[in-house]
């Protein structure tokens, strides 16, 4: 415990160090922190010594316990060099003289990687959402999306837009001819029957009767001279294909026709598919005398021979 040239002289031994019968002063052990009159490396009486704390390391003849930097940590007692500390665990940070590597999860909007000092290592990026505990950022779902950096969550995709990817950063308004559901990665084409000519519609709601004398496959998004009612066809409201309706015998079809047509007295029509009707020839004359499929008496023409003389 003490040492000098006689008794006298005799004081205790210097922190740091440890004594023996023979006056030796050595270095206290690496693990351990020699307090006055230490005389033993390893003292752990809470008196002449201690051993290494948490969270810190005690190098050979330390005076005190130098803490684990931050970005590391020491779960457990007698640490020799700051070597032995850990680096901290991924998705959690770890300040100065940390005793656990998973202590303090990494802040919402943020992620940390292995050894990370603080709770906002790395900012998340847009198109990933950072919720409490992130290791590295997470790409936005198909359907989601994230415009800002620092998102602890992704957005759902708005009605009206549609979001095809991973990693979206803005949602994709929903084109003409298609309406977008909320939440959605991919578009739906308005039915058959029904258009859309503007951008960002929410249901098939949203999507318009198909106007008589035009037909409507699925998507169409403008109603112009391409999709036009055939000749020899007609075209009511909510038409779906050009050769849905058939023009049938004693009537004709021009082209954008809505209905089918009667002919006019003098006029006949005998063949499906009429465009137009044909005049009566000499001899001939064509009267309104037909009655058509609704029961409604002298409405169709018809072909008769004309009397002698």
């Amino acid at each position: 415990v003490w040492f000098g040239f006689d008794e006298a002289s005799c004081q205790p031994c210097d922190p740091g160090k440890y004594c023996l019968e023979d006056d030796r002063l050595i270095e206290c052990e690496a693990g351990f922190i020699c307090s006055w009159g230490a005389t033993k490396p390893d003292p752990n009486d809470g008196i002449t010594g201690f051993i290494c704390p948490k969270g810190h390391y005690c190098t050979a003849g330390a005076l005190r316990p130098e803490p684990c930097p931050a970005g590391f940590y020491m779960e457990d007692e007698g640490a020799g060099s700051e070597d032995d500390c850990f680096e901290c665990e991924p998705g959690f940070y770890c300040p100065r003289a940390s005793e656990s590597g998973t202590q303090h999860a990494c802040l919402e909007g943020y992620y940390c990687p292995q050894g990370s000092a603080v709770g906002n290592a790395e900012a998340c990026p847009v198109g990933h959402a950072c919720p409490a505990g992130s290791s590295e950022p997470e790409p936005c779902a198909q359907g989601t999306y994230a415009p800002i950096i620092k998102m602890a969550s992704c957005l759902d995709c708005p009605e009206g837009f549609y979001c095809p990817d991973e990693a979206n950063i803005d949602p994709i308004i929903c084109p003409a001819g298609a309406f977008c559901e909320a939440k959605v990665d991919e578009i739906k084409l308005c039915a058959a029957g029904t258009f859309n000519s503007y951008e960002g519609a929410r249901s098939q709601a949203d999507c318009t009767t198909c106007p008589g004398g035009y037909y409507c496959l699925d998507g169409t998004a403008a109603i112009d001279e391409s999709i036009r009612c055939l000749a020899g066809y007609y075209c009511p409201p909510g038409t779906m294909a050009q050769t849905e309706n058939m023009c049938e015998v004693d009537y004709y079809c021009p082209t954008g026709a809505s209905a089918m047509q009667p002919c006019d007295v003098g006029f006949y029509s005998i063949s499906p598919l009429a465009s137009d009707c044909k005049p009566c020839e000499a001899g001939y004359y064509c009267p309104r005398t037909k009655t058509d499929k609704a029961g409604n008496p002298n409405t169709l023409t018809q072909r008769e021979p004309c009397e002698e003389g």
